[in-house]
């Protein structure tokens, strides 16, 4: 059966065994000053996400299907894209494991030009807190991922509503109000950056080191 793209958590991202997975945002600007000692920014790319990943140990077996599903990314260039998310935790920080979030659907509330959002359909009371996670799927053919971090905190209305937050890095434009929010588990869609995948090193019985660069993909 032919391979389906992007990967879906359960294919990919999910059996992996990480040691590290820091997530972090690369930001392509170039910077001038002025005379007078004004620093000038301009925007030469939209940011993406990045994550270091760094794999456990695991045995010469297991360390070749591994190197197999990389490979299977790899090989295909901008097209070898899967899902990924925080592998820290599955849901907000209040709410680690996302249990807390069973019954009900969040959705975007408003939008308020590219940084402010609102939710609703969350539980009495819920909390998202600055630094989490969230993300929006929105289009199709292909599907887009808007994965998208809390820049302050809020507390849900007996309602289920927010009010508006800051976002970081903006909202990407197709997301609209009324879409489906995931807290928990949040896809974000991504590619191995090229050339970033270290296959390690193979002793007797056991492979260390594997490691590889995760970058956005669009």
């Amino acid at each position: 059966m032919a391979l389906s793209f992007p990967r879906p958590l359960a294919s990919f991202w999910n059996t992996l065994r990480m040691v590290e997975n820091p997530i972090t945002p690369e930001v392509y600007q170039s910077t001038s000053g002025t005379r007078g000692g004004e620093v000038l920014t301009a925007e030469l790319a939209e940011p993406k996400w990045t994550m270091d990943v760094a794999l456990a140990t695991a045995t010469n077996d297991d360390a070749d299907v591994i190197k197999g599903r990389i490979s299977a990314l790899t090989m295909r260039g901008s097209d070898g894209t899967f899902l990924a998310r925080n592998v820290k935790r599955a849901g907000p920080r209040a709410d680690p494991t996302g249990s807390g979030m069973a019954g009900h659907t969040p959705t975007v509330l408003g939008l308020s030009g590219r940084r402010g959002v609102r939710f609703a359909g969350l539980p009495d009371g819920y909390v998202i807190t600055t630094g989490d996670f969230f993300s929006v799927a929105f289009g199709s053919n292909p599907v887009r991922y808007a994965f998208m971090q809390a820049a302050e905190s809020t507390i849900a209305s007996g309602a289920g509503q927010t009010a508006f937050i800051d976002v970081t890095p903006f909202v990407k434009s197709g997301v609209a109000v009324g879409m489906v929010v995931s807290f928990v588990s949040a896809p974000v869609k991504m590619m191995i950056r090229p050339g970033s995948f270290n296959p390690g090193a193979t002793g007797l019985l056991h492979t260390t080191g594997m490691a590889f660069t995760a970058i956005e993909a669009f």
